[in-house]
């Protein structure tokens, strides 16, 4: 945690309305159960008052979603041409879009190169991050070798990481 960052449970305690910017591999109208949870959580956060923003590595649909923004990058396209220059870019993207919204958290639910861009451009920023995780990948981060070393670094770099069950962890 970056010194001076709020932790996420301090934010809650502030009862104020958060500007949240969410993080996912995908989001609508690409349909899969995070894309629907996500939604669900825009729609419920956006209810109670709070500011909702999505970055997806989705580059297909619209930039508005349930009057939620939605800013798609093709993130697939320079990782597999390993193209340094166009993920440079998308880094200083994804900073630019958080510094443009000026969110209050983070949320991540997005273990892959999406959150790596992000954490690449906000090392520090002093915004909290959260991650879920969604998948059981993680077991193997005991071991941390290979491609799941990163991961296990990403997880460390967060304030906070949750799962959608104890398995996953």
């Amino acid at each position: 945690m970056i010194a001076g960052t709020p932790r996420p449970d301090e934010l809650v305690e502030r009862r104020r309305p958060l500007k949240i910017l969410f993080l996912s591999a995908a989001y609508l109208p690409h349909v899969g159960g995070i894309e629907i949870l996500l939604q669900q959580l825009c729609r419920g956060l956006r209810e109670r008052g709070h500011a909702v923003e999505i970055v997806t590595a989705d580059p297909r649909g619209p930039a508005d979603v349930d009057g939620v923004r939605v800013h798609r990058l093709d993130v697939e396209g320079p990782l597999r041409a390993r193209d340094v220059r166009g993920l440079h870019g998308l880094q200083r993207r994804v900073g630019e879009i958080r510094d443009a919204f000026g969110p209050d958290l983070v949320h991540s639910h997005d273990v892959g190169a999406l959150l790596w861009l992000y954490e690449r451009a906000s090392r520090t920023s002093g915004v909290p991050l959260v991650v879920t995780v969604h998948n059981v990948m993680t077991r193997h981060l005991g071991e941390a070798t290979g491609a799941f070393t990163p991961m296990a670094k990403m997880l460390e770099a967060a304030d906070l990481v949750t799962a959608v069950s104890h398995h996953t962890l």
